[in-house]
């Protein structure tokens, strides 16, 4: 589905602006073939849209593979003389030149074709949106999962047709996961501007970051649910050294939920209003989200009234960690099930 060809409010304006699509990258010549070449077909002229890529000293065919777009695309190529890292590319590759509209993609993420028109029909609508957000579809070993966030959508919060998401559920939609994904988005500037450096620290939860940060500056975001990018795993970014970090994602979401609580905001009570009218089914994938984020102790103290015969099974479990360590098994093995089917369970 495009939000362009179902009348939404979000309309084109007089013209059309640049879009610069900025690209760190590292001995993944394959992958930024692939990139470039999704690029070349989006329905837009070479004078509206530009590429900067941020070569983090590879040693492949990076070099020759960008060559080989020059006539085809507006490239611009910088190097570093060393790895800096990938949240260290990341920071440098927005930096390199200026630019009003904003598309940061990962080296192996193929861009629909429309996204770039889209993006800058939003960007430069006189609503003023600093975030336009698509979903990402995501195969990984040859398997479609659609990062179309079900646990949201299960609790009504996330929308099923294009809509304006308010700072109160983006900051919400944000408390438990990433809700959307880098490469699926597109930016003005002024946004990245108060938003990045994403933090080097962070293992999994820099972009994450960057989006809570649209609750402080009160802003709204634009969310249009049709596939606007796709990516491939097939364990070439096995490298990467990030991982799910639980303490590290834990202390980002006790972060969050500080900053809520100095912004009159309670996110852990707006989430239990919701879970209050969903069914049992879409509860337990908001649940299982929630425990990550939160821990055993924290999540039992937030959710524990939607815990059925909580203390009859406390007594018989002989314990909380028993018993929630049983619960988030049960709620994992709903979120593959659900996942793996690539179907949204609503009510």
């Amino acid at each position: 589905m495009r939000g362009s060809d179902d009348g939404n409010w979000i309309r084109a304006g007089k013209k059309m602006d640049r879009v610069t699509v900025f690209i760190p990258t590292y001995n993944r010549a394959k992958y930024l073939r692939q990139c470039l070449a999704a690029l070349t077909v989006e329905d837009v002229d070479r004078e509206h849209l530009d590429v900067v890529i941020s070569d983090n000293a590879s040693t492949d065919d990076t070099v020759s593979v960008i060559e080989s777009f020059r006539d085809r695309l507006a490239v611009r190529y910088y190097r570093n003389k060393e790895n800096i890292g990938i949240i260290r590319n990341y920071n440098r590759v927005v930096d390199l030149e200026p630019a009003a509209m904003v598309v940061l993609v990962a080296d192996d993420v193929l861009l629909a074709p429309g996204f770039i028109r889209r993006a800058a029909q939003v960007l430069g609508s006189d609503e003023g949106t600093p975030l336009f957000a698509t979903t990402m579809l995501q195969v990984v070993r040859d398997v479609p999962v659609p990062h179309y966030p079900q646990w949201l959508s299960a609790a009504d919060l996330w929308p099923t047709t294009p809509r304006l998401l308010t700072s109160r559920e983006w900051a919400a939609s944000c408390l438990f996961r990433c809700p959307v994904y880098t490469g699926a988005c597109a930016f003005r500037r002024s946004f990245l501007d108060r938003t990045m450096p994403w933090r080097v620290e962070l293992l999994d939860n820099a972009d994450r970051v960057m989006y809570f940060a649209a609750w402080r500056l009160g802003v709204a975001i634009w969310f249009e649910p049709w596939v606007g990018a796709t990516t491939v795993y097939d364990g070439h970014n096995e490298g990467w050294n990030i991982k799910n970090d639980d303490e590290e994602y834990r202390m980002i979401t006790a972060e969050f939920i500080e900053e809520c609580a100095r912004g009159g905001f309670d996110v852990l009570g707006f989430w239990r209003d919701r879970l209050r009218s969903t069914t049992l089914s879409h509860r337990e994938l908001v649940l299982q989200s929630a425990f990550k984020a939160l821990g055993p102790d924290r999540f039992e103290r937030a959710f524990g009234e939607f815990i059925p015969l909580r203390r009859k099974v406390l007594d018989r479990l002989g314990g909380s960690g028993r018993l929630i360590r049983r619960i988030a098994g049960g709620l994992r093995r709903n979120a593959r099930k659900v996942a793996g089917t690539g179907r949204l369970d609503r009510a």
